[in-house]
């Protein structure tokens, strides 16, 4: 009997058909997938603004929940883009004879838990901080994002569900921000610490003894 197809995973022809998982090296795609989930992110907020929509302060009140997959995309993106600065960091330290990285760290999703190492790898290579100026340019501007960040959402939860486990709200009362700055700035930031992956990396595979 052959293979049930499957219902969602189907096996159509292109357009359409994806092969994931194919590189072999899957630690190599935390850079690659933090890119796609901020390019998915984007996309998304420019087709809001392009459309009009949370264009007045009156918006469709389910509108407003459109901000809860984008921020979570966004989010998730720069801790990809953290993890693969640290994958990329582990090789380089052990060649420096410094201390390595504690790959547990890679199962976490606080951002505040990943921010050592990557301030270690930078500060090991005497790399400028400015990541992605005009709002990243110093060692301050990366402590005080990745703070923010922390303080709203520490552990990747809150705008995943409305609720944390104890059934409370995830976020405050009548949370507020700008969407589209705050798809503007992460954009930029996700996009400045993506180059230095390719840095650490071409450092890490142009070593020689």
């Amino acid at each position: 009997m052959g293979k049930e197809t499957s219902i969602v995973f189907s096996d159509d022809p292109a357009p359409g058909r994806v092969t994931l998982n194919f590189f072999g090296v899957p630690d190599a795609e935390f850079s690659v997938l933090a890119d796609s989930f901020r390019a998915i992110a984007s996309a998304a907020c420019e087709q809001l603004r392009e459309a009009g929509r949370l264009a007045t302060a009156g918006v469709p009140v389910f509108d407003n929940l459109l901000a809860y997959p984008i921020v979570f995309s966004f989010r998730h993106a720069l801790e990809l883009q953290m993890k693969a600065l640290i994958l990329e960091a582990e090789p380089i330290f052990a060649r420096r004879g410094e201390p390595g990285v504690d790959r547990a760290k890679l199962f976490t999703h606080s951002l505040e838990a990943l921010r050592g190492d990557v301030e270690r790898l930078f500060e090991s290579s005497h790399w400028t901080w400015e990541i992605a100026p005009p709002h990243f340019r110093t060692l301050n501007d990366f402590r005080r994002v990745i703070g923010e960040l922390h303080d709203v959402d520490p552990r990747s939860f809150c705008f995943r569900y409305p609720v944390d486990k104890a059934g409370h709200a995830a976020l405050d009362d009548h949370f507020e921000f700008n969407l589209f700055t705050f798809a503007s700035r992460m954009d930029e930031l996700i996009c400045g610490l993506g180059g230095f992956v390719l840095r650490a990396a071409d450092e890490r595979y142009s070593f020689r003894p």
